[in-house]
C-alpha cells in the first residue's frame, strides 16, 4: 500500500522541515520571540583571527547572563518574605547580586573591547 503524501512538493516538505528544527529564542526582559543570530564560524586557516566569531560569543554569553539574571530576580521576587528573610534566601540574593556585578563588568568589557567599532582600525 503506497505512503500518504504530506507535502505536494519537496520546498513545502524542506519549509516544514527547517520550521521544526528552528531553535527557539528569547528575548531576555521581555520574553518574547526574537530573531536569531547566528554565530559566525571558526575559520579554516587557524592563523586568521575570527574577530566576528569572538565578538558574537561575547555578546552572546552577555545576553544568556542578562537572562539569567532577569529569571533569578523575578524567582526571588515571587517568593514569600518569610523565605527572602530566611537563610535560603539570604544566600540566594547574594548570587543575584554577585550576578548583577558580573554584569556591570561584563557590560564595561563589552564595550571597551568587544563593541563592533572596538575592533575597527583607523
Amino acid at each position: 500500500m503506497p505512503q500518504i503524501r504530506r507535502y505536494t512538493n519537496g520546498a513545502e516538505r524542506q519549509r516544514a522541515y527547517r520550521q521544526r528544527h528552528k531553535p527557539p529564542a528569547i528575548a531576555p526582559e521581555t520574553g518574547n520571540p526574537q530573531p536569531v543570530r547566528l554565530i559566525p564560524e571558526a575559520p579554516s586557516i587557524r592563523n586568521i583571527p575570527a574577530h566576528a566569531r569572538w565578538i558574537a560569543l561575547v555578546n552572546h554569553s552577555d545576553s544568556a547572563l542578562r537572562t539569567a539574571h532577569a529569571e533569578m530576580e523575578s524567582y526571588y521576587d515571587n517568593r514569600s518574605e518569610f523565605w527572602q528573610e530566611d537563610q535560603r534566601g539570604e544566600d540566594f540574593k547574594e548570587k543575584v547580586e554577585a550576578l548583577e556585578e558580573l554584569l556591570e563588568s561584563m557590560e564595561q568589557l563589552v564595550s571597551e573591547h568587544f563593541s563592533v567599532t572596538a575592533g575597527k582600525r583607523s
